[in-house]
């Protein structure tokens, strides 16, 4: 049996409802028939002392009456639950394993399930698919991104309900669509109000943000432009019990070894009412005033900083910083720099550049968790996609001459050296 597939998305509640039915989370044994029943009970008898003067109690059956489960996805229905903390227990959801074994909810093709925070006023909303057909379309749809964009015009589910799949499978599509129309639909009607003012509020951003689309941010330090492709967004609380909006990322950066992505974790922390799009810490590109220029800017960068790959002398002139005990060293430079990640690295191992164990604050409201590794992508710098030029880092590691310490420069005011030809006429070669 296929296990349950779960989508999750975080919503705000104003109210904290009654305890209603949850999904169970204890393992149910198998089901006893009274097929089982007559089974159990002519073993007793084959087992049991012959007794002239003894007759066994004949038990009788009512196999009409009897309730048999309902077989997997066999409703056309869907079923929505809640799991909350009630008196002093916190009801957690179940494990993907207990939802298989457990026919309570099989019969659904899908249950919503509503996990509450602590204090029973926000949640998580997992939607645990039990069609298996379901399960086929959404991976097939779904493959390439890691959560339902709601804020398509067309969305990929209806189109593919007219091309694909078998006749339940599609029945069972049509009720998660009209599932999702019904239930965001007073949120996309929010939203769409928002978005024809550019403004959106912090409970709107998980529709905002869709994933594999291009977000605009600024690099900590030096505040150079740069450009991120988003996977995935929610809004979760942090450890001081304030909330945040968490976005992961994903970029190009050559970490002296290999070139390829690098995964990073941007943060917003909650702000009340509604702020401009093009002035939050993240947004997405699109939403950026001069869009088309700044890609020009992005992509003139991104191919810099593939042309930089390697050891190259050169001249700097700008900001650039060093990052010591999460603070942003700032000094201005002019003068010649040697652009070596490889060196860097090696003369300074557990330089965070690469390499963040935990989150670190970049400005107010929004912080950065690099993953440990670059993960390559499997082709050459010089074979970079023009449109993968955008993601490239728009920050490359060095060493001063000047200063004689190693700093991280904008690729922007890397410059080649200008040599002075009038040199040359005043070299003096020595006599024979």
């Amino acid at each position: 049996m296929a296990p349950a597939k779960m989508i999750s998305k975080t919503v705000p509640t104003l109210s904290n409802p009654n305890i209603p039915p949850q999904t169970p989370t204890k393992d149910v044994g198998p089901i006893i028939s009274s097929h089982h029943i007559q089974q159990f009970l002519d073993i007793l008898n084959r087992l049991a002392p012959s007794k002239e003067e003894s007759k066994p109690t004949e038990i009788k059956v009512d196999n009409e009456n009897e309730k048999r489960p309902e077989a997997r996805a066999s409703k056309l229905e869907f079923k929505i639950v809640r799991e909350i903390k009630h008196e002093y227990k916190y009801i957690t959801a179940e494990s993907q394993e207990s939802l298989i074994k457990d026919d309570k909810w099989d019969e659904y093709i899908f249950v919503i399930r509503k996990k509450f925070d602590k204090e029973n006023k926000y949640y998580t909303e997992y939607v645990d698919v039990k069609s298996e057909g379901l399960q086929n379309i959404l991976c097939e749809i779904f493959k390439s991104v890691n959560r339902v964009s709601l804020a398509e015009d067309k969305p990929s589910l209806e189109a593919y309900q007219t091309t694909h799949g078998t006749h339940s499978s599609i029945q069972h599509l049509k009720l998660l669509i009209q599932y999702l129309t019904d239930h965001y639909n007073a949120t996309l009607k929010r939203f769409n109000a928002l978005l024809q003012e550019g403004k959106i509020s912090f409970n709107l951003l998980w529709v905002l943000f869709q994933s594999n689309t291009l977000v605009y941010t600024t690099c900590p330090g030096l505040d150079q432009p740069r450009c991120l492709k988003f996977d995935f967004g929610q809004i979760e609380p942090s450890s001081q019990g304030e909330r945040f909006f968490k976005l992961d990322c994903q970029y190009l950066n050559y970490d002296g070894k290999v070139f390829g992505k690098i995964e990073t974790t941007l943060t917003m922390a909650e702000f009340r009412g509604v702020r401009k799009i093009n002035i939050l810490d993240v947004f997405p590109l699109q939403y950026h005033e001069q869009v088309e220029k700044l890609k020009d800017t992005l992509t003139t960068c991104g191919r810099k900083f593939v042309t930089l790959i390697g050891i190259h002398y050169c001249h700097y002139e700008g900001i650039a910083f060093v990052k010591r005990k999460e603070k942003y060293n700032k000094v201005y430079m002019k003068g010649r720099v040697m652009i070596d990640a490889s060196e860097f690295k090696q003369t300074d191992p557990n330089y965070s550049n690469s390499r963040i164990s935990s989150c670190t604050f970049l400005f107010e409201g929004h912080f950065s968790n690099d993953s440990e590794v670059v993960k390559t992508n499997g082709i050459l710098p010089s074979e970079t996609k023009e449109e993968d030029l955008l993601l490239c880092n728009p920050i490359v590691l060095g060493f001063s001459f000047s200063n004689k310490l190693w700093f991280e420069f904008a690729v922007a005011h890397v410059q080649d050296i200008i040599w002075d030809p009038s040199s040359f006429e005043c070299l003096m070669l020595p006599d024979d």
